[in-house]
């Protein structure tokens, strides 16, 4: 009757702005202090973001709507300094299959983060050097 389309991802979020309800910005936290090995939680987490990735496409499509960004927080030092190459290039790879915005790791989530969101919400251009992937 009133024309309100409801749309669910198969996971929860880590933040959504303004609110879950018609995001502009959502942002995954993807951390992996214990993890020695290159294993399933790891990929796991590929596979998790890839699947929020077509589902926010998916909702672009049904709804005609500006489909929101999507941002990939990476974290864990062990993980990044022996096994990170690896990891990286799927993140990178998800990025040119248009399923996520961009990836912020390590201390640059704490660093650039505000200013990266300050900006998408400002609607302005990012300063250079802010971005990993743009």
């Amino acid at each position: 009757e009133n024309n309100t389309s409801i749309f669910s991802f198969s996971r929860r979020m880590d933040g959504a702005y303004p609110d879950s309800l018609n995001p502009m910005l959502i942002w995954e936290s993807k951390e992996y202090y214990d993890n020695k090995t290159y294993g399933s939680r790891v990929n796991d987490s590929i596979f998790e973001t890839m699947v929020v990735g077509r589902e926010i496409n998916d909702l672009q499509k049904l709804t005609n709507k500006v489909k929101p960004l999507h941002y990939i927080f990476l974290d864990g030092i062990y993980c990044f300094k022996f096994l990170g190459e690896s990891l990286l290039k799927r993140y990178i790879d998800l990025f040119f299959q248009g399923l996520i915005d961009d990836v912020i790791v390590g201390n640059d989530v704490i660093n650039t983060w505000p200013t990266i969101a300050s900006s998408i919400i400002q609607n302005s251009p990012l300063p250079k050097g802010y971005s990993l992937l743009r």
